[in-house]
């Protein structure tokens, strides 16, 4: 969490895994996530002057499934802000990665692969420099295309104005132009298209290779991380475990002492009784049920977990949900909808958002159904696509 200087937003968070944006507001300390929060306008927001006035231009009402996941206060803000910056300290104080020596040489390497030709040689094994200015080349300077554009200049004066029809004459006149417009897009793709494809191939040949490669390293990297990861969960439920019988034992002695106190409590009001001479006083001390010492509070040893400390290797807080009961999260949500309608909030019901629509069974079914869908909540459509053949 990153604080900032705004008369609107108090601090900000971006996972740049998920594009999720995440807000505090400064005048009530609202915390609101953005999913599909894109990295060139986080950018934007990150670098701006005014984070307020960027906020109202271009990041409220322009995104849906917005959440309200809760509300800080300033301090709990600033804590939070702090942790973020002795992470990124952590993060920063690391070696960079060309100084980072792992004593494997290139006569190691050689020995593995006779063929090895050195860092400097590796990429040229899939395609040399010559060769993407090869590629690149169609795709920079053909005089058809060049033709084809000016053509279309002359039928698109004006690439951002309005067509709206008139009458049938017009309707007639603008298609047309759009069979003249079809024809000149498809012959630039046609031109174009063979560099295009010829670049990917070779760009396809480096990202399979790649693949292959890395594949297996991830692989390999991601069994050490869970081996490491098993073992120091496994600390921490035994360390649960040792903590919990800790406190009972620490529970049971103090139910004990409880016992050994009463007892003292009993002899010594009934011997004041009896030395005032109320010897029946006295007998009534030692079998009173309701003489009971009051109860010491309870101190467990604390267990620590002895996770080995590794340069350069740390552990993060990584929550995560799944459903385990659809049909109670659907009714949960629905409790939602129903609080929501009477009191204006979810009350810590499940929003709508934890539900995601298949926009694409919906569509199917629609196909299938046509005019005759009927679906509580869903409005089929038919949207007529124009099929324009080349002129």
């Amino acid at each position: 969490m990153t604080t900032c200087d705004s008369s609107l937003i108090q601090a900000f968070e971006y996972d740049d895994s998920a594009w999720i944006l995440t807000l505090v507001f400064k005048s009530n300390g609202d915390v609101r996530t953005y999913p599909d929060f894109p990295p060139e306008l986080f950018s934007e927001f990150e670098a701006s002057d005014s984070k307020g006035k960027l906020y109202n231009a271009k990041i409220k009402g322009h995104f849906e499934g917005v959440l309200k996941t809760g509300r800080v206060t300033p301090e709990e803000v600033a804590e939070e802000a702090a942790k973020t910056e002795a992470a990124e300290a952590i993060v920063d104080a690391q070696p960079a990665r060309e100084e980072i020596d792992l004593g494997i040489t290139d006569e190691d390497i050689r020995r593995v692969d006779p063929n090895w030709k050195g860092d400097a040689t590796v990429a040229d094994d899939l395609i040399t420099h010559d060769e993407q200015e090869a590629l690149a080349e169609p795709g920079r300077k053909q005089p058809q295309v060049d033709k084809l554009t000016k053509q279309w200049t002359a039928l698109v004066p004006v690439p951002t104005a309005i067509v709206v029809v008139r009458d049938k004459a017009h309707y007639v006149q603008i298609s047309d132009v759009l069979k003249k417009k079809t024809g000149i897009r498809d012959m630039v793709f046609n031109l174009l298209d063979p560099a295009r494809d010829a670049v990917y191939k070779a760009y396809k040949a480096i990202a399979d290779r790649q693949k292959s490669i890395l594949d297996p390293m991830d692989a390999s990297i991601k069994a050490d991380k869970n081996a490491l990861t098993a073992w120091d969960n496994e600390q921490r439920r035994l360390a649960q475990v040792e903590a919990e019988r800790l406190r009972k034992e620490a529970e049971a002695a103090a139910a004990i002492d409880q016992q050994r106190r009463t007892e003292e409590l009993r002899l010594q009001m009934a011997q004041e009784k009896q030395e005032q001479g109320d010897t029946e006083g006295a007998t009534a001390s030692l079998f009173d049920e309701t003489i009971v010492a009051p109860p010491m509070p309870v101190f467990a040893p604390r267990v620590e977990v002895e996770t080995p400390k590794v340069e350069g290797q740390s552990y993060r807080d990584n929550w995560s949900a799944r459903v385990v009961d659809f049909d109670l999260l659907v009714l949960d949500v629905t409790a939602g909808i129903e609080c929501y309608k009477k009191t204006g909030n979810l009350q810590g019901h499940a929003p709508t958002a934890v539900l995601t629509v298949s926009q694409a069974q919906l569509n199917q079914l629609a196909k299938a159904s046509k005019s005759m869908m009927s679906i509580p909540g869903v409005q089929a459509e038919n949207n007529r696509v124009m099929i324009q053949k080349r002129g």
